[in-house]
Formats: structure tokens, sequence, C-alpha cells
């Protein structure tokens, strides 16, 4: 049975809005250890606009010896019916409209001044591996 496209937003914030920390110890056993965030957020997409729900995954790593790196993903959901082949629509959309773009750092070590920022906007060959799990997974029974 399909879940309505209302209630997928409400099944996925439950079962993954959350965030949590770790801390990495380098393989260098004099390194200092740094942390790594994760944030998992859900937001419903549905309406006007595809696909039905976006996961977005920030995860950012924070060295004592560098700037703050942050990575940002968005994960598209879609409840289809029909399976992957409608959904691969829905992925074009997602794509071409461009209303969730992923984030990705450059760390450039040199020159002689202070440090600057600089945010460039790059198309980045990425493949997508489409997962289609039933509804009875993820379905509140």
């Amino acid at each position: 049975m399909k879940i309505k496209d209302s209630q997928l937003y409400a099944v996925f914030a439950a079962m993954l809005d959350g965030s949590g920390r770790a801390e990495i110890r380098p393989d260098e056993g004099e390194r200092q250890p740094y942390t790594v965030a994760l944030e998992l957020e859900v937001h419903d997409n549905h309406r006007g606009d595809s696909p039905d729900v976006i996961l977005q995954v920030l995860l950012t790593i924070e060295h004592p010896q560098l700037p703050a790196l942050e990575i940002q993903i968005h994960v598209p959901i879609e409840g289809e019916k029909a399976g992957i082949a409608a959904a691969i629509e829905d992925l074009r959309k997602f794509i071409e409209r461009e209303h969730f773009v992923q984030k990705i750092p450059m760390l450039v070590i040199g020159g002689s001044g202070n440090p600057a920022r600089r945010t460039q906007r790059v198309q980045i060959p990425a493949r997508v591996e489409i997962t289609q799990i039933p509804y009875r997974l993820v379905s509140p029974s």
C-alpha cells in the first residue's frame, strides 16, 4: 500500500531527523583528535516540486588546525508506486531545478596573506545509486 506524499515527510522526519558527533583519533598516535559533526534534516518538498522529500545531510569536520570543512548533500526521496523507472523523471527535475545544491569544500594551502574564502559554482560528475524498497518497510504500523 502506497504512503500518501503528505505522509512521506512525517515518516522520514520521525525516522531520520537528528544529529551527532564523533571524535576521530588520527592514526598517527601523536596527533590530537578532532571532531566530525553530522546533522540529518528531512524537508517536505511534495507540493509543487520533485522529489517528494529531501534528506539534507550536513557533515562538518572540526579540526583545530583547519577552518571548519562542511559537506552538504541532498538525498532525494520519492514515493512512486510505479517504481524506479517512473522516479527517474523526478530525479531529472531535481537535478535541473537546482533548488538543493550540493556543497563540498576545497582547501587551498598557500598564499602569502590572510585566509581568504570564495564560492565557485561548478558542475561535478556524480553517480546516483537508486534503491527501491517496499512501502511496508517504512510505513507506520
